[in-house]
């Protein structure tokens, strides 16, 4: 055997399965099956991975102080409730308020 040689995963594997059906003597369609049941739980093994992925993305750890603060700039326990601005100052508020939430939504449409 050459010193370069590097034996894979593969090929262990394929050994062994070689030597599993000589010590067995299992047939073709024996062996088939277990292909097939590995294969199978291979694939359920992955869908179970996947599925705790979504579930982590999905919950994250934000608490919901974070996430109004993200959402509205500030906690919900300091946001001003006593200081109601006049009409005219609200009306130019919900003006900006309108105008910065165009802005996100076409940053949002970029990306």
């Amino acid at each position: 055997m050459p010193d370069n040689y590097e034996v894979t995963m593969e090929d262990e594997d394929t050994e062994i399965k070689r030597r599993h059906w000589k010590e067995t003597k299992m047939s073709v369609e024996e062996i088939r099956r277990l292909k097939l049941e590995r294969h199978k739980k291979k694939q359920e093994l992955k869908m179970a991975e996947l599925r705790i992925k979504n579930n982590l993305k999905r919950h994250s750890t934000m608490s919901v102080d974070e996430w109004y603060h993200q959402k509205f700039g500030c906690n919900p326990h300091n946001a001003p409730q006593s200081s109601a601005p006049e009409p005219q100052q609200q009306l130019e508020s919900e003006e900006e308020d309108d105008d910065e939430a165009r802005a996100k939504a076409m940053r949002w449409d970029e990306v």
